[in-house]
C-alpha cells in the first residue's frame, strides 16, 4: 500500500455481501475494517505508533496497556476495571500507542471488544503488562528481550511489508526498552482491580 496516491481500487468478493429482500448489498467498507487497516499503515509508515491487541486503562492520568490474544482476559478485566471505578478504560481490545517527543502516549480507539469500551482519549503510558490466567493474582517482571518478543506478537503487524516491519520492530524495542514491563497472572474477580490500584496507582517507573 502506499499512503501517499491520490487513489485506490478497492475489491471484494461474495463474502463482503450480506442477503436481503432486494438482493444482495455489500456492507460498508469500514465495517470491515478499512480505517483500522489506514490507521495501522498510516501510524507504522511514519514509525510514529504502532496499533496492538490490548486493553488501554487510564489509572489516575497514568496509562496501563494490558495485552493478550484473544480469551486471555482483556474484556473481562476492562469490565472489573470500569465496574469497580479502578480505571477509566479506554478500549478493551486494540489500543494505539504514539511515540511523540515528550515520550510515549496511550490512545482509545474507535473498535471495541464484547465490553464496548471506546473513548476518544489519551494519557501517557506508563507500563506494559501482558495477560495470562493465573490462580492466583501476581505480576512478575519481564526483561526486555521477552517484553518485545511478546508485544510483536499482539502488534497488528503487515509482516509481509518490510518498510513497515522494520520501523514496527524498532518501536516495539524502544518501547520495551523504555518502559517496565509484566506478566499479570490473575483472578477474573474484583479482587484483581484492588491488586492493580495497589501497585500501579500512580506508578511511574519500574
Amino acid at each position: 500500500m502506499d499512503l501517499r496516491a491520490g487513489r485506490a481500487e478497492v475489491r471484494w468478493d461474495s463474502r463482503m455481501e450480506y442477503a436481503r429482500s432486494s438482493g444482495a448489498l455489500v456492507e460498508n467498507l469500514l465495517a470491515f475494517n478499512l480505517d483500522r487497516f489506514l490507521t495501522l499503515y498510516r501510524l507504522a509508515e511514519s514509525g510514529s505508533g504502532m496499533l496492538v491487541h490490548g486493553a488501554a486503562t487510564d489509572f489516575s492520568g497514568q496509562g496501563w496497556l494490558f495485552m493478550g490474544r484473544s480469551g486471555h482476559g482483556k474484556s473481562t478485566l476492562s469490565n472489573l476495571l470500569h465496574q469497580t471505578q479502578t480505571a477509566l478504560v479506554l478500549s478493551d481490545e486494540r489500543a494505539v500507542v504514539r511515540k511523540l517527543k515528550n515520550g510515549f502516549w496511550l490512545c482509545g480507539t474507535p473498535w471495541p471488544s464484547s465490553a464496548g469500551f471506546a473513548k476518544a482519549a489519551v494519557c501517557p503510558l506508563r507500563g506494559l503488562v501482558f495477560l495470562e490466567h493465573g490462580t492466583q493474582n501476581e505480576l512478575i517482571p519481564l526483561k526486555p528481550p521477552e517484553a518485545l518478543r511478546r508485544l510483536l506478537v499482539v502488534s497488528s503487524c503487515p509482516w509481509h511489508d518490510k518498510d513497515i516491519f522494520d520501523p514496527l520492530v524498532t518501536l516495539g524495542g524502544e518501547l520495551a526498552q523504555t518502559l517496565p514491563a509484566w506478566e499479570l497472572r490473575f483472578l477474573p474477580n474484583a479482587s484483581v482491580t484492588e491488586f492493580l490500584r495497589e501497585r500501579l496507582a500512580g506508578k511511574r517507573s519500574g
